[in-house]
């Protein structure tokens, strides 16, 4: 029992998700997207970011897992265990019949921070507002939308997936769980960055 409370502890802490506004703020309209909304500079330089499996071990478990940043087009079923589709995900509050895995409607925090404070919340209104609407021009996806809508480059967007993917690690070395789940996927910057509806949605259904 003090094991299983433990996890849940690390995970709540460490793992905690985004969540979308329903307020409009006041600051956003609900016309097509500027590009000029980009809050990065065309000079600013990022480091490279590898994109190589990283392999941990428990020193509590014999086990070990990989984890990685994935990468391409496709999506191959069975590389994570599904949450129950009728049991509201890994936090019990997804919709009971989605239909994408929950990275599709969940943001882990270092994905928050890729814009200055407050943008994050920002978007998370103006996307409650507008989804839908005609003037709504942006992926279905919010991170996809998110992204297209400040012109996160891709290189912070993996520098991202790389602090998400040692929070994974330093977790594990806390209490340790079985990373291939779910909920802790790691976003894929080219299914992203493609900001195409169909494929994006392909690639993240419930399978």
């Amino acid at each position: 029992m003090k094991y299983a409370i433990m996890v849940v502890l690390v995970v709540t802490v460490l793992f905690c998700s985004c969540e979308n506004s329903n307020t409009v703020s006041s600051g956003m309209s609900d016309q097509s997207v500027d590009s000029s909304l980009s809050v990065f500079s065309e000079e600013t330089s990022y480091p490279e970011v590898s994109s190589e499996w990283t392999e941990v071990s428990s020193e509590t478990e014999s086990r070990s897992y990989e984890i990685h940043i994935p990468s391409g087009l496709e999506y191959v079923p069975g590389i994570y265990a599904l949450s129950p589709r009728d049991e509201g995900g890994f936090t019990g509050f997804l919709p009971v019949d989605r239909k994408y895995r929950e990275r599709y409607y969940n943001t882990p925090g270092p994905y928050c921070e890729m814009t200055p404070e407050g943008t994050f919340d920002e978007f998370a209104k103006y996307y409650d507002a507008n989804f839908g609407k005609p003037s709504y021009n942006l992926p279905d996806m919010f991170m996809a939308g998110y992204v297209k809508y400040f012109n996160i480059p891709k290189s912070e967007f993996l520098k991202a997936s790389e602090e998400y993917r040692k929070e994974i690690i330093k977790s594990m070395e806390i209490s340790y769980f079985d990373p291939n789940q779910e909920y802790y996927e790691v976003l894929n910057a080219d299914v992203i960055y493609t900001f195409d509806n169909d494929l994006i949605n392909e690639y993240y259904r419930y399978r």
